[in-house]
């Protein structure tokens, strides 16, 4: 796997707080803690996803970020499969790319 050095990311919308982009994924138990969080909370909540537009949206900014591993589809700062998170009303990003979705939450 090649490594990505001396890249940083930025948090969110503070770019003032930049990070060095993860090049590994968390260890394994805490990667089933995100998931187990993430995927229960979306299952409490009735498995609401995202419209097609905004999936791709999130996608997209998934594969811009250096702490996505493009190989395995895979988020570096959460260790989630982002093909299935991005999907989810109720997860966001780890690194405050993109939130819930905007009509989460609204009756």
């Amino acid at each position: 796997m090649k490594k990505q050095e001396n890249k940083k990311i930025y948090q969110g919308d503070q770019p003032g707080k930049d990070l060095p982009a993860k090049t590994d994924p968390p260890p394994l138990k805490e990667q089933v803690i995100n998931f187990a969080k993430s995927f229960g909370t979306w299952i409490k909540e009735g498995i609401p996803v995202v419209k097609p537009e905004e999936f791709v949206d999130r996608l997209a900014m998934c594969h811009a970020c250096p702490s996505f591993e493009e190989r395995m589809g895979r988020c570096n700062e959460c260790g989630c499969m982002m093909e299935y998170k991005a999907r989810m009303k109720t997860s966001e990003c780890p690194l405050n790319k993109w939130k819930q979705a905007q009509d989460y939450g609204k009756k």
